[in-house]
């Protein structure tokens, strides 16, 4: 199609891989937090403001690879971030 950009294989640009957890919540379909549900969960796990290879969005558990490291989720990653989405959800309120 003229105009428009072809697609490239994964290798040839930098990339970023992202990692989405879809929830059935009134609230939306992505999962996050509130700033006061947050605080509230940090009294109770407050290693989830430790810094490590993921990035995390903001009060959430959908994260990003770094770049610069290996740009791929493997099975830790995945459970570690099952392991933070559960440790948020009891602290999640209907709004």
């Amino acid at each position: 199609m003229s105009g428009n950009a072809p697609f490239y294989d994964k290798g040839r640009e930098r990339s970023i891989m992202c990692s989405d957890l879809l929830v059935i919540h009134p609230s939306r379909p992505f999962f996050s937090t509130t700033e006061k549900e947050y605080s509230e969960v940090l009294r109770i796990y407050p290693n989830l403001n430790d810094g490590c290879d993921i990035n995390y969005e903001k009060n959430s558990a959908s994260a990003a690879i770094a770049l610069g490291g290996d740009n791929y989720f493997n099975n830790q990653s995945i459970l570690n971030q099952f392991k933070r989405l559960f440790q948020l959800s009891p602290f999640k309120k209907e709004s």
